[in-house]
């Protein structure tokens, strides 16, 4: 895709965390290294095992991230919305892609050349500390992740999920609907649980009162039943 004018990418580079902290004339360097590229659902955007040459910006939409185990296995590993910075940690090692990374839904990217990332990250120290709070961030979640697979019942990290899933959306209210189609496969690849419990959770939460699902969609209903308190 063909570069965007400098000011527009400036704008969306703004509503990054990574660059909050520095000023306009950095914002203008890097909007000039920098391209967008806009993704429809289910396009490939960085492939395991790939060589780690470029940092990606999510402006909007969502991407889920894939493991490919040895005998083929699909495993979903996470999800990344807009705001994130997927890549980086590839581009820092100078090793290969971990991960693959689909869109779930239509989506834009800001991409960023690895040298000129590393450069940046280099010089500009406001850049370097935010990209330490995210890496930071990035190890509690796994912590609380592996924390939740080996402590908790499959309905309580059923619950874990929604309440994440929910707050990326904004403030907790009852009756919110989850904006992306979540199938019982995906949320069973998030948990680490099969189809079935995942469909048998889902149910008893919906006895309990706490959602509503159907084709493609999950209501919250009681909110503060997702809550940690109500975790066993």
């Amino acid at each position: 895709m063909a570069r965007q004018p400098q000011a527009v990418l400036k704008t969306q580079l703004k509503d990054f965390d990574l660059f909050a902290g520095v000023d306009d004339a950095v914002l203008d360097e890097i909007a000039v290294l920098s391209r967008l590229r806009r993704m429809p659902a289910g396009q490939l955007l960085m492939e395991q095992g790939a060589p780690g040459d470029s940092v990606f910006l999510v402006v909007s939409g969502s991407f889920i991230s894939v493991l490919w185990t040895k005998d083929g296995r699909e495993l979903a590993f996470r999800t990344l919305n807009s705001g994130a910075v997927i890549g980086e940690l590839a581009v820092i090692s100078g090793g290969a892609r971990s991960l693959s990374l689909y869109a779930h839904t239509d989506s834009t990217v800001i991409e960023l050349p690895g040298p000129d990332f590393l450069r940046l990250i280099d010089t500009h120290r406001p850049i370097r500390e935010a990209l330490l709070h995210s890496m930071v961030r990035m190890i509690h979640d796994l912590t609380r992740r592996v924390h939740e697979l080996r402590t908790l019942r499959v309905e309580d990290r059923l619950r874990a999920y929604l309440l994440r899933a929910a707050l990326d959306q904004g403030p907790l209210v009852p009756g919110m609907v989850l904006e992306h189609a979540h199938s019982h496969a995906h949320v069973g690849d998030m948990i680490g649980a099969n189809r079935e419990a995942v469909t048998r959770s889902l149910a008893a939460l919906r006895t309990e009162g706490v959602i509503d699902y159907g084709r493609g969609f999950i209501r919250i209903i009681a909110p503060e039943a997702l809550m940690a308190d109500n975790l066993q």
